[in-house]
């Protein structure tokens, strides 16, 4: 049961709110110690907002989840490991948490307000319209920055802004992209999909990605530039795994199950802490 509630909370997903750190990282104040508690309670928020937002989410595509064979498999409320009852408990818990803890730290609740929001307007309407769908899940993760230089008091660089955003569009329209090849096509505004605009989309992503980072570098330290070539093979690898193998729907088991990737990305923070430091 423990196994199932992990899945059901996503846990795992709880990673991508990593780059709430950003901020501190390119705003010179990694270390300012004093800023940590701070940023570590947005963290843990943030988490419990996403969880909150998962199970919501399950709860509204049980029926769906039940026909998609990969889902079902992985989804504890679709294979009936566990019950929609014991999963209401668990979004009332998670609310509770997060009221609690912007008791102490009240300068990101309209953060949580946006997110929160955005996400319920995503999960009842805009997941049927499709393009503003993509937007709006990649958004998320701007909210997510923005809330780290709130917490530590900078201002959100535009680049780094731009940098997020087109990854995340990058990584949601493959996802769809993935949807639309194999698997989902009860999704309404994957009617509205080809393959051909996903993967325009994507291209067009990862080229908007590639030259923030590139301006960013060129801004900031020209040492960086030596990472580019990494983030250029990080995507083509991405891109490549994701489509060929069905795993696109799943970013985080994608980059964890694959050695090189996941060393990427190990490789990629530590290069970026030697060379910016």
């Amino acid at each position: 049961m423990l196994v199932s509630l992990l899945q059901l909370i996503r846990i795992k997903d709880w990673l991508k709110n990593i780059i709430i750190f950003l901020p501190v990282i390119f705003s010179g104040n990694l270390s300012n110690y004093d800023k940590y508690p701070e940023l570590i309670l947005v963290f843990f928020i943030f988490c419990f907002s996403a969880s909150f937002i998962y199970i919501l989410n399950d709860i509204l595509d049980i029926k769906e989840d039940r026909l998609h064979s990969f889902k079902k498999k992985r989804k504890p409320l679709a294979n009936d490991k566990l019950s929609i009852k014991l999963a209401v408990y668990l979004l009332i818990i998670f609310l509770l948490l997060i009221l609690f803890l912007l008791l102490f730290l009240n300068s990101i609740i309209y953060h949580i307000i946006i997110y929160i929001s955005l996400n319920l307007v995503y999960s009842f309407f805009i997941k049927k319209i499709p393009v503003i769908d993509l937007i709006c899940l990649s958004f998320g993760y701007i909210i997510r920055v923005d809330a780290g230089s709130v917490a530590i008091d900078v201002k959100s660089s535009f680049l780094i802004i731009m940098t997020i955003f087109s990854l995340s569009f990058f990584i949601t329209s493959i996802k769809r992209l993935v949807e639309f090849i194999y698997q989902n096509k009860k999704r309404i505004s994957l009617n509205f999909y080809s393959s051909r605009i996903l993967n325009l989309f994507i291209y067009l992503s990862s080229i908007a990605f590639l030259i923030s980072c590139l301006l960013f570098f060129l801004q900031k330290n020209l040492y960086l530039l030596t990472i580019f070539p990494i983030l250029v093979f990080f995507l083509f690898r991405y891109y490549k795994l994701a489509i060929n193998e069905q795993r696109g729907e799943f970013p985080i088991d994608l980059v964890f199950k694959d050695k090189i990737l996941f060393f990427i990305c190990s490789g990629f923070f530590i290069l970026i802490l030697f060379l910016y430091y």
